[in-house]
């Protein structure tokens, strides 16, 4: 963060919350990504390297537009668009209850 002093995630203020939004917005664009799930994993990024200490919009969004670029975005996108089927079924090996 330039001129902000140390990151607490914790402790998110306005300013923080304007430039990833901006970020997200920027990769969104970058990528075409428009469901749900892509943008939380865009947003995943962004917090990443934001609370990492990259503050600047742009370059937050080149590197969220290219890290989902990966084969590991396009899994952990999967695995968010799934319903609840592997949840289940790892209560079921536990041996709890699932849900209704």
């Amino acid at each position: 963060m330039t001129g902000h002093g140390s990151f607490f995630p914790a402790a998110i203020a306005l300013h923080d919350l304007r430039t990833m939004r901006e970020a997200v917005r920027r990769s969104a664009k970058l990528t075409g990504a428009v469901h749900r799930a892509e943008l939380d994993v865009l947003a995943k990024i962004v917090f990443r390297y934001y609370a990492r200490g990259l503050a600047d919009p742009r370059r937050l969004a080149d590197i969220a537009a290219f890290l989902s670029s990966s084969r590991a975005f396009h899994n952990e996108l999967a695995y968010s668009q799934t319903s609840g089927g592997a949840i289940d079924g790892a209560r079921q090996q536990v041996g709890s209850p699932s849900a209704p």
